[in-house]
């Protein structure tokens, strides 16, 4: 047991300037948008051994985080997660089996649909529980920046694909018609003058789909490309060109996407 007030000097000496963040990273609250949680709860005993849960996952998810806590010194649970059916202590997709009832797993860009939950007795004792699922929008968990607000855009020249863009850290990119075979096109600020091509080809030899970005301004470029089958988003970053450079580059990923 700890006092707080007693050893006050001793948490401001160790936490330093964390002492005063409200956040933990980038992720979002639970809760706040592109932050949706699920809650479940039950109790373990030695007639009870087992209790599951399900719930789904919806397309765009960039990190599916579930926790599980029990009554300390009551109750050992340990965690099994898995997509598709229900899992076993042989069977999943990913575990957590400390010696206490203090469990997590985190997956990142998890497959959409249904998830299984398990929550198993370990040991002897008895006691309750509680689950939480956190599904966190696309780009969390692997350093990303999750995608703006607003629609993405689709073009049936890129099918099974969509994508959002942004030019110079606030102008959301616009689809324009008007656009070349197999590309989506999109404007900045001024319509009607395409200053993104987005492309997805293949599969190619490697056996990837590669995703090809091309670009006519200098100002810094963010693309958010999802598939719309798996949910996957790739994030690609093409830095401002500087007045004294002559090469707007683009890009081109090799490993984009599985067909």
């Amino acid at each position: 047991d700890a006092d707080v007030f007693v050893d006050r000097a001793w948490i401001q000496s160790v936490a330093g300037a964390d002492l005063h963040r409200t956040d933990c990273g980038s992720l979002p609250f639970a809760g706040e948008p592109g932050g949706d949680y699920l809650f479940g709860s039950g109790s373990l005993s030695q007639g009870n051994p087992d209790v599951g849960f399900n719930f789904e996952v919806q397309p765009g998810i960039g990190l599916l985080i579930v926790s599980l806590n029990g009554s300390l010194g009551e109750v050992n649970a340990d965690l099994f997660l898995r997509r598709g059916s229900p899992p076993t202590l042989a069977s999943f997709d990913c575990s957590s089996t400390s010696p206490l009832a203090l469990e997590v797993c985190g997956l990142p860009n998890p497959q959409p649909e249904t998830w299984h939950i398990l929550a198993h007795r370990s040991g002897s004792g008895a006691g309750p529980f509680q689950v939480t699922a956190t599904l966190f929008g696309a780009g969390a968990g692997n350093g990303d920046p999750p995608p703006p607000p607003g629609p993405w855009l689709f073009s049936a020249a890129l099918p099974g694909f969509e994508a959002k863009v942004l030019i110079n850290n606030s102008t959301l990119g616009n689809r324009e018609t008007d656009c070349i075979s197999e590309t989506l096109c999109v404007s900045g600020a001024l319509a009607g003058r395409p200053e993104i091509f987005v492309k997805v080809i293949g599969p190619r030899p490697n056996g990837f789909l590669w995703s090809q970005l091309t670009r006519f301004t200098p100002s810094k470029v963010e693309v958010w490309l999802r598939k719309i089958s798996t949910g996957q988003v790739n994030y690609y970053e093409l830095a401002a060109v500087g007045p004294a450079e002559d090469n707007v580059s683009g890009l081109q990923d090799r490993e984009a996407f599985s067909p």
